[in-house]
């Protein structure tokens, strides 16, 4: 008896909801921090490091994954045995956007 895919799929995407929701509100503060530096304890630096350096890729890689965790929970109700497939594409395409990110322009 071993692991039911949609209960892994589902944990996957409850854990990565939380996370989101984290990021996302790190992201709203850190902005406030850059347009109003007065209002924040930390140094605009910091602000500016968090908001434009650290939470993009962070923000890809989980949404990736619970993107990627969510098409695959479905897949598996629809197709069996796809979602092997979405897995090899997504990781590729994750990869592929914090390479971005992380470019110099």
């Amino acid at each position: 008896m071993g692991l039911n895919k949609n209960l892994v799929y589902i944990a996957l995407m409850d854990l990565t909801a939380a996370l989101l929701a984290v990021l996302g509100l790190m992201a709203v503060f850190t902005g406030y921090c850059i347009s109003k530096p007065r209002l924040f304890p930390l140094q605009y630096a910091v602000c500016a490091r968090l908001h434009l350096d650290l939470l993009p890729p962070l923000a890809i890689l989980v949404g990736s994954v619970h993107a990627i965790a969510g098409f695959s929970l479905w897949l598996t109700r629809v197709k069996k045995g796809a979602d092997l497939y979405i897995w090899i594409f997504g990781i590729a395409l994750t990869g592929y956007l914090i390479y971005i990110s992380m470019a110099e322009t």
